[in-house]
């Protein structure tokens, strides 16, 4: 018999340009699926229409108003007016019921879906902030419209919080904290009434008032995983320019390595995994014709130095004409032969420094690696023609005096394009958040939760956003956010763009944009809203990469 189901990707409004990435996650779940019999389509909610949604004329008109004189404010003044203040949370309001309206409007097409599909259930991915609560809310109100339906939920936010979710919201029958694809086709038996639920692995549910987790598993083969599936038949969203025609590969999984901060090791594992080679390269040609693209990412969060190498040797044997990017790690024990990588295609590169002081390194994160080694690895890809970005954290617990400098420093020196800055993060399971006063943080009472639902408001200046629910080194959240702008400033005038990942360097080279122009069109159309230009470039950039013309 099939099951019919409906995939849901609900992370409130775009952020960023990279947020319209089509979800590789989804497209996997859906190969499942599909590869077994059953039906299914993925609502992706990250689209340029979502955006449009979120800024309607009224908003874009007082955001850009109240922008403009908050920037003089802050130029002349070093801060805000009480009345630019107000502004602010009236628009901020007026966010709040395009948010509820567009909630609305996705309920309604939901609920449309499951009466004309005859959908048996309905699986959530669950992001972080706002993406939470919003979809919380879509499957509060489908619960009460079909109490009868299955409604699961997975992805990043279950992997960080897991059973704490029930404490928020009963509106999912099963949360899977743990890689989908074999789980999602247990589920679908499930709901079909042929396998009982304690049966499944990696799954957190109620059994009356009792939370029971059963024993993550992860996939040992993943050669054995079922192809993405991209059509738009499946993904409607992925019809015209509503998304960027850039496609997710999943190379491999899992992360041998151990830093404090991270939750890649419980996320996949703490050894990698690989997809054989010929099953990598088959899946980028299927997928090539099946997208009309080039454009492809690399979505492992630590890949092997051996298995990228044998990628680019095939790449360049089988001619193939793609570009890619995708994380680098400056720990990998032999270098990497980077003019390989750009003979075979690859575009940019987003190395985790974090930071460049040996003392941070070694005994606040745990990444175990030379900074002399960073900077060569740095240094050697952007002379290889790769265009390289890099992420740090500043501020950081237990910095000294002249640890941010030296990351400024050694991040010159190597002539990268682009850095994101990030604060530490006290993430839920991780080693920094179970031992977080032996690393300099301080807690609130009720952090867990707070952390859980905490929103960052990205159209709105750093002082209008909630405080974290933690200090670093006694640092509150408005030092935290000095020290960020400080840290950014200071790159910039090293000639170095903030706020730029692999994605966004990649969009600029396909586009032929500068870093900084890129940076601006980010800004610009995301927080205010510009997305009649947004659509434009996009556009664009889609029928750059364009297997066929």
């Amino acid at each position: 018999m099939s099951i019919k189901s409906l995939l849901i990707n609900y992370n409130d409004c775009p952020s960023s340009l990279d947020s319209l990435i089509p979800d590789n996650g989804l497209a996997n779940l859906a190969g499942s699926l599909l590869s077994r019999g059953h039906e299914t389509k993925i609502l992706d909610y990250s689209t340029i229409q979502t955006l449009e949604d979120f800024r309607p004329a009224h908003v874009r008109r007082k955001l850009k108003s109240v922008f403009l004189r908050y920037l003089l404010e802050t130029s002349l003044f070093g801060k805000m007016s009480a009345s630019t203040y107000k502004a602010f949370r009236d628009i901020d309001n007026d966010i709040a019921s395009c948010r509820d309206d567009k909630i609305q409007k996705i309920i309604k097409e939901i609920i449309e879906e499951i009466e004309s599909g005859k959908i048996d259930f309905v699986a959530f991915k669950l992001w972080s902030g706002e993406g939470f609560l919003g979809s919380a809310k879509i499957a509060h109100e489908l619960r009460k419209k079909f109490p009868r339906l299955k409604i699961f939920g997975g992805g990043p936010h279950v992997e960080i919080y897991g059973k704490r979710i029930f404490s928020f919201t009963d509106a999912f029958d099963v949360l899977c904290q743990g890689e989908g694809e074999e789980i999602i086709a247990q589920l679908a038996e499930f709901a079909e009434g042929k396998r009982n639920i304690n049966e499944i692995p990696s799954i957190i549910y109620k059994d009356g008032a009792e939370i029971v987790s059963t024993n993550v598993r992860f996939i040992d083969d993943l050669n054995a995983i079922s192809d993405p599936v991209y059509d738009e038949d499946v993904y409607p969203a992925m019809k015209g320019d509503e998304k960027l025609k850039i496609i997710m590969i999943e190379e491999s999984r899992g992360c041998p390595y151990s830093c404090n901060f991270c939750i890649h090791r419980i996320k996949s594992g703490n050894r990698w995994r690989t997809q054989r080679v010929d099953k990598i390269i088959a899946n980028i040609k299927k997928l090539s014709e099946q997208v009309n693209t080039c454009a492809f990412k690399f979505s492992g969060s630590n890949t092997p130095y051996f298995l990228r190498k044998e990628i680019a040797e095939s790449l360049i044997k089988e001619r193939m004409n793609i570009k890619y990017i995708g994380f680098a790690d400056t720990r990998q024990p032999e270098k990497e032969d980077y003019a390989l990588l750009k003979k075979s295609g690859c575009v940019s590169l987003f190395f985790g420094v974090e930071s460049a002081d040996p003392h941070l390194l070694e005994n606040v994160m745990n990444k175990k690696t030379d900074p002399q080694w960073i900077r060569d690895s740095l240094k050697q890809s952007g002379e290889a023609g790769i265009l390289v970005a890099a992420s740090i954290i500043a501020p950081c617990p237990g910095e000294r005096s002249d640890s941010i400098q030296k990351t400024i420093n050694l991040l010159s020196q190597a002539k990268i394009c682009g850095v994101s800055v990030y604060p530490a993060v006290c993430y839920p399971r991780t080693r920094w958040f179970a031992e977080s006063e032996k690393f300099g943080f301080k807690l609130a009472e009720d952090a867990e939760d707070k952390m859980m639902t905490y929103t960052i408001k990205f159209t709105m200046p750093p002082p209008m956003t909630a405080p974290l629910p933690f200090t670093i080194d006694g640092k509150n959240f408005s030092i935290i956010t000095e020290e960020i702008i400080k840290t950014s400033r200071a790159l910039e005038k090293k000639g170095i763009t903030t706020g730029m990942n692999d994605s966004l360097l990649f969009f600029g080279h396909i586009l032929g944009m500068h870093p900084s122009k890129v940076k601006a069109l980010n800004q610009r159309s995301m927080i205010l809203g510009d997305y009649s230009n947004l659509r434009e470039k996009i556009r664009t950039f889609n029928a750059r990469v364009r297997l066929h013309q």
